[in-house]
């Protein structure tokens, strides 16, 4: 708890964080967790997991994985027109080629967490 104590005085300077400030850190923290497939792969003890969708064995990136097999096609949207797209590498190509500058895209994929917790 001390490192992580240290961190938040060093993010936000000497200003005190309320209980709803850490909370949105802890939330966050567990956003990238879950989304990148660490949190299952650790539980795991990095045994590679098996999509029973398409039979396949999934060293990393799991969560990242079962977002391919799902229906919807918006895990990504832009922030200018709201276009939404499966691949952020897709989605900073249509804002270089339309928009004509490279623009962080918003990532929507924690709407989805859901259903991804049926297909699992």
């Amino acid at each position: 708890m001390g490192n992580r104590t240290r961190t938040i005085r060093k993010t936000f300077g000497k200003r005190r964080i309320g209980i709803v400030k850490k909370e949105e850190i802890k939330m966050r923290t567990s956003i990238g967790r879950l989304t990148s497939g660490f949190s299952m792969l650790k539980i795991k003890k990095c045994i590679p997991l098996f999509c029973k969708i398409c039979k396949k064995t999934i060293d990393k990136g799991y969560i990242n994985h079962v977002y391919a097999h799902m229906p919807f096609s918006e895990l990504w949207r832009c922030k200018i027109c709201s276009e939404g797209r499966n691949d952020r590498n897709e989605l900073i190509k249509h804002c270089m080629s339309i928009h004509g500058e490279k623009i962080p895209p918003i990532d929507v994929r924690y709407n989805y967490w859901k259903d991804i917790k049926v297909i699992k």
